[in-house]
């Protein structure tokens, strides 16, 4: 998958998040949620900043190491 987007459904209220899933030899990374960018697409903001979750293939492997101040 390649773009977040939000889908609506026919039910009220529901609608269709799809994530965007990055691949490689190491494994895969996904933005659970982005406040920026899901606000923008009209989801509610609840709170929390950012959310991500990351699968590695091998033990030890390393996928980046970000820092705020």
């Amino acid at each position: 998958m390649t773009d977040l987007s939000v889908e609506v459904t026919p039910i009220p209220g529901l609608v269709v998040l799809r994530l965007d899933v990055r691949e490689d030899s190491r494994g895969w990374f996904k933005e659970n949620w982005q406040r920026a960018k899901m606000v923008a697409l009209g989801l509610p903001d609840f709170g929390p900043v950012q959310h991500n979750v990351s699968f590695n293939t091998a033990r030890g492997t390393t996928r980046g190491i970000h820092t705020e101040p």
